[in-house]
């Protein structure tokens, strides 16, 4: 709540301060990066929750 006026400042235009903008706190690029980052996250949680299986040659036992 706003205090009220003192008496020296009845007519001070000075004393009067515009309200700063507020802003989300995140640019638009952060965000996009920060949804990218949640997909990936959640894909490879659904990755290892399903059981995928990778090739065997990320194994090391394709290779003669």
């Amino acid at each position: 709540m706003a205090d009220p006026p003192r008496k020296g400042d009845a007519g001070n235009d000075a004393a009067v301060r515009p309200e700063p903008e507020k802003t989300s706190g995140l640019a638009p690029w952060q965000k996009v990066v920060g949804i990218i980052g949640l997909v990936v996250v959640l894909l490879v949680v659904i990755g290892f929750l399903i059981g995928g299986h990778t090739p065997p040659i990320q194994h090391g036992t394709g290779l003669p």
